[in-house]
């Protein structure tokens, strides 16, 4: 009887969200978000936008303190 009150819960709830998706509820406020195409685009950037930029790292490592020269 538990297993039949699950299933049944979650078939209502899948057809819930089914029909939110579809827009059923959109008259009432309820739908989902629809995005227009405007939002969507973006430009496009321009090659002359875009910088390289040279970023040297040092190789030299900092000295690692030993754990017998730590406790000293």
């Amino acid at each position: 009887m538990m297993l039949r009150s699950l299933v049944v819960l979650l078939l209502v709830i899948n057809l819930l969200v089914l029909s939110w998706t579809a827009g059923i509820f959109s008259r009432w406020g309820w739908g989902p978000v629809s995005a227009s195409p405007e939002a969507q685009a973006q430009t496009p950037l321009a090659a002359e936008a875009l910088q390289l930029n040279n970023v040297q790292s040092s190789t030299r490592a900092a000295p690692a303190a030993t754990p017998s020269s730590s406790m000293q």
